[in-house]
């Protein structure tokens, strides 16, 4: 029997949010005007700290690929969505760190950290209707759409290797 590992324990993101962020290399030219757009729209809210911009644009890069891959499908109630906001600056606080850029484990670098959350919980408010929840929103429901798609194919393909003797008959008998 073949073993099927499209996970491991080593993963840093899941299979789902994988995929999610996947469809951004089949639309690229739109994901790049996406973030030339927000890194012009969102530059003034970002802090200068230590004569560097906080987020850096590798940071708010991975904001911002985090949002495409979390977001939720469905319309969330304002409780929910404050539970959403603190999961990604949860994930961006562990996610800083780690990469041992302008903040490590050992030697925290708060005030950096702080000022990429003030970004966040800025970011993340939606206070008129060209803000960048209105327009990411309509960025979002076009990658949404398309990773329904290829979950679909993934599925299938995950299913035709662990059972391909039943997908071979099933497909004989159409």
């Amino acid at each position: 029997m073949d073993m099927l590992a499209t996970s491991t324990h080593d993963t840093k993101r899941s299979e789902d949010v994988r995929a999610r962020i996947n469809v951004l290399s089949e639309i690229s030219d739109q994901w790049r005007e996406c973030l030339f757009r927000r890194g012009r729209q969102n530059r003034k809210l970002k802090m200068i700290v230590d004569g560097r911009p906080a987020p850096s644009r590798n940071e708010a890069y991975l904001f911002y690929q985090t949002l495409v891959a979390s977001w939720p499908f469905c319309s969330t109630t304002d409780e929910e969505f404050s539970e959403f906001r603190t999961r990604i600056k949860e994930y961006m606080l562990k996610a800083m760190p780690e990469a041992t850029v302008h903040t490590n484990w050992i030697s925290p670098y708060l005030l950096r950290e702080d000022a990429v959350m003030y970004f966040i919980d800025t970011i993340l408010k939606d206070t008129a209707p060209d803000s960048f929840l209105h327009d990411f929103a309509s960025f979002q429901k076009s990658t949404a759409a398309r990773n329904i798609c290829n979950n679909y194919v993934f599925h299938f393909q995950t299913f035709f290797r662990c059972f391909p003797l039943l997908c071979w008959n099933l497909l004989t008998v159409l």
